[in-house]
Protein backbone atom coordinates (compact mmCIF):
# COMPACT_ATOMS: atom_id res chain seq x y z
CA UNK A 1 0.00 0.00 0.00
CA UNK A 2 1.63 3.27 -0.78
CA UNK A 3 2.02 6.12 1.54
CA UNK A 4 -1.32 8.28 -0.11
CA UNK A 5 -3.21 10.98 1.59
CA UNK A 6 -5.83 9.98 4.84
CA UNK A 7 -8.62 10.59 2.80
CA UNK A 8 -7.71 7.66 -0.23
CA UNK A 9 -6.41 5.31 2.77
CA UNK A 10 -9.55 5.69 4.51
CA UNK A 11 -11.51 4.85 1.54
CA UNK A 12 -9.04 1.83 0.70
CA UNK A 13 -9.59 0.79 4.10
CA UNK A 14 -13.25 0.67 4.43
CA UNK A 15 -13.26 -1.33 1.37
CA UNK A 16 -11.33 -4.00 2.45
CA UNK A 17 -13.32 -3.93 6.11
CA UNK A 18 -16.20 -4.68 3.67
CA UNK A 19 -14.85 -6.73 1.24
CA UNK A 20 -13.52 -9.28 3.91
CA UNK A 21 -16.74 -8.83 5.95
CA UNK A 22 -18.32 -10.13 2.81
CA UNK A 23 -16.05 -13.41 1.91
CA UNK A 24 -15.75 -14.35 5.47
CA UNK A 25 -19.24 -13.43 7.04
CA UNK A 26 -17.77 -12.28 9.54
CA UNK A 27 -15.88 -8.77 10.85
CA UNK A 28 -12.53 -8.90 9.79
CA UNK A 29 -9.33 -8.21 12.69
CA UNK A 30 -6.88 -5.88 11.90
CA UNK A 31 -4.23 -8.10 10.80
CA UNK A 32 -6.72 -9.44 7.86
CA UNK A 33 -6.79 -5.72 6.81
CA UNK A 34 -3.50 -5.27 6.76
CA UNK A 35 -2.81 -8.37 4.78
CA UNK A 36 -5.56 -7.72 2.39
CA UNK A 37 -3.96 -4.15 1.52
CA UNK A 38 -0.40 -4.86 1.16
CA UNK A 39 0.83 -2.77 4.55
CA UNK A 40 2.44 -3.07 8.08
CA UNK A 41 0.10 -3.29 10.71
CA UNK A 42 1.33 -0.30 12.13
CA UNK A 43 0.15 1.85 8.77
CA UNK A 44 -3.34 0.01 9.61
CA UNK A 45 -3.17 0.37 12.99
CA UNK A 46 -2.26 4.64 12.39
CA UNK A 47 -5.32 4.52 9.54
CA UNK A 48 -7.46 2.98 11.78
CA UNK A 49 -7.35 4.94 15.21
CA UNK A 50 -8.04 8.11 12.62
CA UNK A 51 -10.84 6.57 11.40
CA UNK A 52 -12.12 5.46 14.87
CA UNK A 53 -11.96 9.29 15.60
CA UNK A 54 -13.48 10.33 12.83
CA UNK A 55 -16.52 7.98 13.38
CA UNK A 56 -16.05 5.79 10.16
CA UNK A 57 -14.70 2.42 11.29
CA UNK A 58 -16.02 0.75 15.01
CA UNK A 59 -13.57 -1.45 16.80
CA UNK A 60 -15.59 -4.09 18.49
CA UNK A 61 -13.90 -6.65 20.91
CA UNK A 62 -15.21 -10.32 20.58
CA UNK A 63 -14.36 -13.71 21.67
CA UNK A 64 -11.69 -14.39 18.97
CA UNK A 65 -10.64 -11.01 19.78
CA UNK A 66 -10.99 -7.17 18.11
CA UNK A 67 -13.50 -7.12 15.13
CA UNK A 68 -13.60 -3.82 12.82
CA UNK A 69 -17.22 -2.63 11.87
CA UNK A 70 -18.12 0.05 9.60
CA UNK A 71 -20.14 2.90 11.74
CA UNK A 72 -20.57 5.84 8.91
CA UNK A 73 -18.81 5.88 5.95
CA UNK A 74 -19.99 9.32 4.92
CA UNK A 75 -17.66 10.92 7.38
CA UNK A 76 -14.70 9.64 5.17
CA UNK A 77 -15.72 13.14 2.88
CA UNK A 78 -14.53 15.24 5.56
CA UNK A 79 -10.90 13.67 5.86
CA UNK A 80 -10.65 15.29 2.02
CA UNK A 81 -12.10 18.54 3.37
CA UNK A 82 -9.08 18.56 5.84
CA UNK A 83 -6.50 17.21 3.85
CA UNK A 84 -7.22 19.32 0.66
CA UNK A 85 -7.23 22.61 3.26
CA UNK A 86 -4.12 21.37 4.80
CA UNK A 87 -2.73 20.63 1.93
CA UNK A 88 -3.37 23.83 0.23
CA UNK A 89 -2.15 26.40 3.14
CA UNK A 90 0.90 24.77 3.50
CA UNK A 91 1.68 25.22 -0.45
CA UNK A 92 0.35 28.86 -0.13
CA UNK A 93 2.87 29.48 3.25
CA UNK A 94 5.61 27.90 1.49
CA UNK A 95 5.00 30.13 -1.86
CA UNK A 96 4.90 33.58 0.53
CA UNK A 97 7.75 32.30 2.45
CA UNK A 98 9.99 31.53 -0.63
CA UNK A 99 8.20 34.85 -2.16
CA UNK A 100 9.66 36.84 0.75
CA UNK A 101 12.91 35.47 0.55
CA UNK A 102 13.49 36.44 -2.91
CA UNK A 103 12.24 39.92 -2.16
CA UNK A 104 15.13 40.36 0.06
CA UNK A 105 17.13 38.68 -1.75
CA UNK A 106 16.21 41.15 -4.50
CA UNK A 107 16.68 44.38 -2.03
CA UNK A 108 19.63 43.70 -0.34
CA UNK A 109 21.18 42.48 -4.16
CA UNK A 110 20.14 46.23 -5.52
CA UNK A 111 21.54 47.92 -2.36
CA UNK A 112 24.70 46.51 -3.00
CA UNK A 113 24.55 47.35 -6.76
CA UNK A 114 23.35 51.05 -5.53
CA UNK A 115 26.72 51.15 -3.26
CA UNK A 116 28.86 50.05 -6.02
CA UNK A 117 27.80 52.69 -8.63
CA UNK A 118 28.15 55.67 -5.96
CA UNK A 119 31.64 54.15 -5.02
CA UNK A 120 32.27 53.85 -9.32
CA UNK A 121 31.26 57.21 -9.51
CA UNK A 122 32.96 59.05 -6.81
CA UNK A 123 36.45 56.93 -7.95
CA UNK A 124 35.70 58.61 -10.99
CA UNK A 125 35.55 62.16 -9.95
CA UNK A 126 38.72 61.84 -7.84
CA UNK A 127 40.37 60.53 -11.02
CA UNK A 128 39.09 63.45 -12.75
CA UNK A 129 40.47 65.90 -10.29
CA UNK A 130 43.58 64.23 -10.23
CA UNK A 131 43.73 65.34 -14.17
CA UNK A 132 42.80 68.74 -13.64
CA UNK A 133 44.90 69.37 -11.10
CA UNK A 134 47.89 67.74 -13.03
CA UNK A 135 47.01 69.63 -16.03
Amino acid sequence: MKENSLYTNGHLFVAAVRILNHLNNAPPRLEEVADLLKCSAELGNLILRRLVREGIVEPGEGPYGQRLFIRDHRNLENLMETSQKSGFDDALEKFKSRHKDMDREISVFQEKQSEKKKNLFAELEKQMKRKMDAD
